[in-house]
């Protein structure tokens, strides 16, 4: 039952105080795809918000390295040190969110597969009223 109320409320959003951009969001919804809404406490939702914030920025970082190239006439760009300084941001706030006290990982990756199966069931559900509605 826990399950499918979860499923209802859908993903959690973002805490309230901490600023994400437009877009910094689908980042999010990969980083929160990752785990049942139940395995998400507050702290690691703040984390993932930065997370979202760090990958984003070393998106838009990248693509701009990619177009200015790594040296310039003066040496190494100096994007390249941001890109990398992003890398390794990124990196921690992986093994902060891994680190968190989820549990067995195995039990995790088995509530992670009973969401995705409660989520299949409220689409079907929704589907099948949707039909009722236009007999």
């Amino acid at each position: 039952m826990k399950l499918m109320e979860d499923v209802a409320k859908g993903p959690p959003d973002p805490p309230a105080h901490v600023k994400l951009r437009p877009w910094d969001m689908p980042f999010w919804d990969g980083i929160i795809a990752q785990r049942a809404r139940d395995d998400w406490t507050e702290v690691d939702l703040v984390v993932a918000a930065q997370l979202a914030r760090t990958q984003a920025d070393f998106e838009t970082e990248s693509l701009g390295l990619e177009h200015e190239g790594t040296t310039t006439s003066k040496g190494l760009n100096p994007r390249f040190l941001v890109v990398e300084k992003l890398a390794n941001r990124e990196m921690a706030l992986i093994r902060t969110l891994r680190l968190a006290g989820l549990g067995n990982a195995s039990d995790v990756k088995e509530r992670r597969r009973l969401e995705r199966q409660a989520e299949s069931l409220a689409a079907e559900s929704v589907d099948s009223e949707d039909d009722r509605l236009l007999a």
